[in-house]
């Protein structure tokens, strides 16, 4: 679970060894998701983040799968998007020490790893 770090302390040239799925969850249960869909439409449940151990990473954040390249530098993760979709903007985000968990330093929302890492 050590992640392969870059030997420039500023750069983000860290990539994680594996591949590995963080999500947002809107709703605290799956029941409560489904008894929110308006009839006839479907929302999303959650948000996702894919990352691969060669720099890609996919964003969904709707319904459209955003490429996506990410480096890491410390704690730290900057994703920025590689292409069009509904994800714009750069990612800034700090791992904590166990690897569950991603936060992002701009609004908080937490990103939990899927899998028995991280739930």
């Amino acid at each position: 679970m050590l992640l392969v770090l870059a030997a420039c302390e500023g750069s983000f040239d860290g990539v994680f060894p594996e591949p590995r799925t963080y999500r947002f969850e809107f709703f605290a249960t799956r029941e409560e998701c489904q008894a929110a869909q308006p009839p006839g439409f479907h929302i999303n449940c959650s948000q996702t983040i894919e990352f691969r151990p060669d720099g890609r990473a996919f964003v969904t954040l709707t319904d459209i799968i955003n490429p996506a390249t990410y480096g890491i530098r410390g704690r730290r993760v900057r994703v920025e998007p590689d292409g069009p979709g509904d994800f714009a903007g750069t990612l800034e985000l700090e791992l904590s020490e166990d690897e569950a968990l991603l936060t992002d330093v701009d609004t908080g929302k937490v990103w939990v790893r899927d899998g028995p890492e991280g739930g």
